[in-house]
């Protein structure tokens, strides 16, 4: 088994918080606070609120440069299935366990999609 972005052994099979429901449509965006520098094919990802330092490997920083608040998961684990030539369910499980632990390290926000007609 390969390791995921964060450089640990997901467990492909076990389903990810928080995707039942309308979990799915929304779109995540970088934290306010995570500044990044790139370093060879790593992304640094820093904290200011924390001071904590993460790396993301070259898939993770791809992942990470999606994540610009216009796509959902499911959107970019097929992006990344395309761009990787991986099978879409192992693309969303990588892909959504990525989210979560930066979801969990707070470097990551997913907003809920508003409707445009309520603005």
């Amino acid at each position: 088994m390969t390791n995921d972005a964060l450089g640990r052994n997901p467990v492909v099979d076990e389903p990810s918080r928080g995707w039942d429901g309308g979990a799915q449509d929304c779109c995540p965006v970088p934290a306010s606070s995570v500044t990044t520098a790139t370093l060879d094919d790593e992304l640094v990802l820093c904290d200011e609120r924390s001071g904590e330092v993460f790396v993301l490997n070259v898939t993770g920083a791809r992942i990470w440069s999606l994540c610009d608040g216009s796509r959902p998961i499911e959107a970019l684990a097929r992006l990344i299935a395309a761009e990787y030539q991986i099978d879409e369910q192992r693309s969303q499980a990588e892909v959504r366990n990525l989210i979560d632990s930066l979801l969990d390290a707070n470097l990551m926000t997913m907003p809920s999609r508003r409707d445009p007609d309520l603005n």
